[in-house]
Order: structure tokens, then C-alpha cells, then sequence
């Protein structure tokens, strides 16, 4: 029994340097805490080590349950999901590092987590604000399912995947002032996840969406699965639509720009990613808090996303004309190369113009937040060139900078 639990642990946990930092943080908290308790009595000073603390446990709670999806899902890793393509692995079978799915030893991980929130030594009040076991419990339950439905996201059913991670934040919205309906919908949107990621696997292996054989490939399974499953293996999927065509073939095949992902796609993940903000901030107490974090966004965060925009299109592509030659001959601006400007200034605009006016409005910080990162960020995929069109268009001078791989026949 003994050896059969030390073996799951071991397969569970993160590398035993992780282990190690964990316990250090976590013993030399306690050791404040007793210092400051010694030193200047019960509660005051100390109370605040135990709230940090707390949150620390929150975070590790979190990180571990990150942990057991992105350390043993193949699509997270390239060795390992190259490697299980040419195994006989196929699913229902157990997957060779461990499964993404929750065992029971885990449960008894995020229990021992979540027990040293029950501390003993100062009671329970519901003013304070500190977090309880079932608050633990349910921070890892939250993190696995959003982890989850991340990874299934990059492959299929994506729209399972979406639906699950707008019921993710609507339990994390609804955590605040409907904590039994909150906890339905997390059970709800974490069933979802796990079948999302069960349905993927329909799939494996994945391959890139621009190779021409994945849309037969998936047809052939399709066909195979219909008829119970009959050479339905990696060889015949290889004899079906091979992937690789070997040399010279590959060499002298077209180039194929990198998968872009569909605009629809990018703006559904930005509209998630404001309705995720929108949840998150909604629970705040401290209305300054809420107003630091959306001036911190608005202003480090507009920055990054405008050089971003910029960054993009890549730094090997000059302008055709230099600026001494502009002013020499009268052509300030170079529409085919210059309108790679126009995304960058329509956020400098937006991002101040709509922050300013909804401080103005009055707009509480848990709604203009996600409202101005979703309009920047939407402004980022719809204005603008393509980077992949642009760069095989665009009047520009190709100076020293890093290429894309097969790059060179672009150039031939």
C-alpha cells in the first residue's frame, strides 16, 4: 500500500526542486508568522503573514492543477507527442507519462493543499475574508478545467472548449453573490472540459491544419470509426495522405506559409479574454485596486500590444525609401508599405479615448476594463494587413534579420 501510493505520488508531482522551493516558502512564512506572533502578540502584524500565507496556498493549489494537464498532455509537448505517433497508441489506452484526467491521488494532493488553510490557531471569520478548504478545493477544480479546455482549444472540439471557458468565468463571476449556483456551474462547465478533451483525442495525431493530407486523414478516421475501427493505425493513415514526402520532394515543394488562425477564432479569444477580466475584477472589494490594475493595463498594457502590432510584421522587411529620401522627394508616405501604421495608430487613439471616456461616464473599473482591452484587442486582429499576404506584397527592402524555415524559396 505504502509503495503504491509513494509510486503515484511520484508520478503526479512536479520535479523534487519544485517540492523543495514550495516547502522553503511555505516553512519560512510559518517561521514569520511565529516571530511576529512572539514578538508583537496575537493577531495585528501577524495576521498579515497568514493572509499571504493563505494566497500562497491558492497559488500553489493553482499551479499544480495547471501542472497536471500541461506536464503530461502530449500537444504541450513536441518529443512526447512525436514520440506516441509512432507508437501503437491509440486511445482508451493509458498514456505512457500518466493521464490529463484527475486520479484519486490527486484529490488526496489538493486535500492536503487546501487542509493548511484550516488553521487552527486563529478562528474563522467570514469578515476577514480568508479563504477556506472548500475555497481551496474549488480554486483547483476552476484551474484544471480552464488548463483543460486551453489545450483543447489548439485542437478539437473547439467550440466545446469555448462554451466551457465562458462557463468557467460566469462560476467565477457568479462566486461573489451566488456561491451554490457558482459551484453548479463550475461542476457544469469542468464536466464539459473533460469530455471536450476526451472527444480530442478522436483526433490523434494531430496534424498541421495547412498539410494537405489532414482533411483525408480525418476523413479516413471518420469512415474507420463508422466501421468499428478497422485499420484504423497509424500505418494506414501514413498510406492514406504520408506527411512527409521525403527528399527532394519537401525541398522542392511550394512553401507554405505557417497556419494563421481564423479571424473568428481570434476574435472569440478576445472576447474571452474580456468576459475572464470582467469575472475576475467583479469580485473586488477595493474599488482602488480595481482602478490601479486598469491604469497598470491601459498604459503597459497599450504599449505592448501597439509594439506588438508592429513587431508582427516582422523586422527584416525595410521601407522602400529611407526618411532623407521621403523629404528629398516629396513622398512622405508609401501606401503598399506604410499601412502597416494604421493598426498602431488607431490604438493609440482608442485605448486613451475610451479609457478617459469611460472614467468620465463613470463606468465601474470591472466593466471599462474588459471593454477596452476587447475593442484593443479587436482593433489588433481586424486593422491592418495580413503579416503573411504583407510580406509577399509588400514594396519593401529585405535587409539582414532571422527568415521562416523553407524562406529561401520565397526568394528563388
Amino acid at each position: 500500500m505504502k509503495t503504491s501510493l509513494t509510486s503515484s505520488l511520484r508520478q503526479v508531482l512536479p520535479a523534487p526542486g519544485y517540492l523543495v522551493l514550495m516547502l522553503v516558502a511555505l516553512v519560512s512564512m510559518e517561521l514569520t508568522w511565529l516571530i511576529i506572533d512572539y514578538m508583537a502578540g496575537f493577531g495585528g502584524p501577524a495576521d498579515k503573514v497568514l493572509t499571504a500565507r493563505d494566497n500562497s496556498i491558492l497559488v500553489l493549489l493553482s499551479l499544480y492543477a495547471v501542472h497536471r494537464v500541461f506536464a503530461f498532455h502530449p500537444l504541450t509537448n513536441t518529443e512526447y507527442c512525436d514520440w506516441l505517433k509512432i507508437t501503437p497508441w491509440r486511445r482508451g489506452l493509458p498514456l505512457p507519462l500518466g493521464p490529463v484526467y484527475p486520479r484519486p491521488i490527486d484529490a488526496l494532493v489538493v486535500l492536503v493543499l487546501a487542509g493548511l488553510l484550516a488553521d487552527p490557531r486563529v478562528p474563522w471569520d467570514s469578515e476577514s475574508h480568508r479563504p477556506s478548504i472548500l475555497v481551496g478545493i474549488l480554486t483547483a477544480v476552476l484551474c484544471h478545467a480552464v488548463a483543460v479546455s486551453i489545450v483543447t482549444c489548439l485542437v478539437e472540439p473547439k467550440r466545446l472548449a469555448y462554451l466551457a471557458l465562458f462557463l468557467l468565468g460566469l462560476s467565477l463571476q457568479m462566486s461573489g453573490w451566488a456561491p451554490i449556483a457558482s459551484i453548479l456551474v463550475l461542476a457544469v462547465g469542468w464536466a464539459m472540459a473533460l469530455y471536450g478533451l476526451s472527444q480530442s483525442w478522436e483526433l490523434f495525431p494531430w496534424e498541421d491544419t495547412v498539410h494537405w493530407g489532414t482533411r483525408v486523414k480525418r476523413k479516413w478516421m471518420s469512415m474507420q470509426a463508422k466501421n468499428g475501427g478497422i485499420n484504423n493505425d497509424q500505418h494506414s493513415l501514413d498510406r492514406v495522405a504520408p506527411s512527409d514526402l521525403g527528399w527532394p520532394f519537401n525541398a522542392l515543394s511550394p512553401w507554405t506559409p505557417p497556419p494563421q488562425t481564423l479571424i473568428k477564432e481570434r476574435l472569440l479569444t478576445t472576447g474571452l479574454i474580456g468576459w475572464w477580466m470582467h469575472a475576475f475584477l467583479f469580485n473586488f472589494p477595493n474599488t482602488e485596486i480595481v482602478s490601479g490594475i486598469g491604469a497598470l493595463l491601459l498604459g503597459y498594457g497599450g504599449i505592448a500590444i501597439v509594439i506588438a502590432k508592429i513587431v508582427s510584421y516582422g523586422g527584416n522587411h525595410a521601407s522602400p525609401l529611407s526618411v532623407v529620401g521621403r523629404l528629398r522627394l516629396f513622398q512622405w508616405i508609401v501606401p503598399g508599405y506604410d499601412r502597416i501604421f494604421l493598426g498602431p495608430m488607431v490604438l493609440m487613439i482608442i485605448i486613451p479615448v475610451f479609457g478617459l471616456g469611460g472614467h468620465w461616464l463613470n463606468i465601474p473599473g470591472h466593466a471599462l476594463i474588459p471593454l477596452v482591452t476587447v475593442a484593443a484587442l479587436s482593433c489588433y486582429n481586424l486593422i491592418g494587413p495580413d503579416p503573411t499576404d504583407w510580406k509577399l506584397t509588400c514594396p519593401a527592402r529585405i535587409t539582414h534579420g532571422k527568415l521562416p524555415a523553407n524562406n529561401y524559396q520565397q526568394l528563388t
